[in-house]
C-alpha cells in the first residue's frame, strides 16, 4: 500500500474534504475498525478528533460493520451499505469488505468529531476563476485601444463631409 485516500466529512458545514495519507501515516491506521476514534495527529491534522465510518477496497467493494474481520466476503443482507433494492424485505447476496482496515483498503471515510485550530482547507480561488479574471482583464485592455481608433475615424469622416 502506497497511499490511502481519506474523506473527511464535516457535519457542521456539510462539506467533505479529501486528504491523501502517505504510507508512514497509513500504517498507523492498520487494524483499526469501523467506529474507532482516531486522533488527527495520525494523519497530520493537529487538534482534530475523527471517527472511522467506512471505506472501500481497491476493487470498490464497500466496508460493512456487520462483516467481521479482514478481507472480502459474501453476505446475505436486506439493506444498508452496498445494497440497492426496490422491494423491501428481499435478501440479496453481496460482496463486501470486513470492518478492519488492511493493506487492500483504498479509501477511508471519516467524520470530524472535534475541530482543531487550523482549518482543513485554505480559501483559495479555483484555477477556473483565475482564468476568468485574466480573460476579463485582457478583454478590457483590448476594448480600450479599439475604441480610440474608432473615434478618430468618425472624426475624420465628419471632417471629410464638411
Amino acid at each position: 500500500m502506497v497511499e490511502l485516500k481519506v474523506v473527511l466529512n464535516d457535519m457542521k458545514t456539510g462539506k467533505s474534504y479529501q486528504k491523501i495519507v502517505k504510507e508512514e501515516d497509513a500504517k498507523q491506521l492498520m487494524n483499526l475498525r469501523i467506529g474507532d476514534k482516531v486522533k488527527g495527529e495520525t494523519i497530520s491534522l493537529a487538534g482534530y478528533e475523527l471517527e472511522i465510518r467506512g471505506g472501500s477496497n481497491t476493487a470498490g467493494f464497500p466496508m460493512r460493520k456487520d462483516a467481521r474481520g479482514i478481507g472480502m466476503r459474501k453476505i446475505l443482507a436486506v439493506g444498508g451499505t452496498g445494497i440497492k433494492t426496490k422491494d423491501k424485505g428481499i435478501r440479496q447476496r453481496r460482496t463486501v469488505v470486513g470492518t478492519k482496515i488492511d493493506s487492500d483498503i483504498a479509501q477511508l471515510n471519516m467524520v470530524i468529531l472535534k475541530h482543531g485550530a487550523a482549518p482543513l482547507e485554505e480559501k483559495k480561488e479555483s484555477p477556473k476563476q483565475d482564468e476568468k479574471k485574466e480573460t476579463k482583464e485582457a478583454e478590457k485592455k483590448e476594448e480600450s485601444p479599439k475604441e480610440a481608433p474608432a473615434e478618430k475615424t468618425e472624426e475624420k469622416q465628419s471632417a471629410e463631409k464638411k
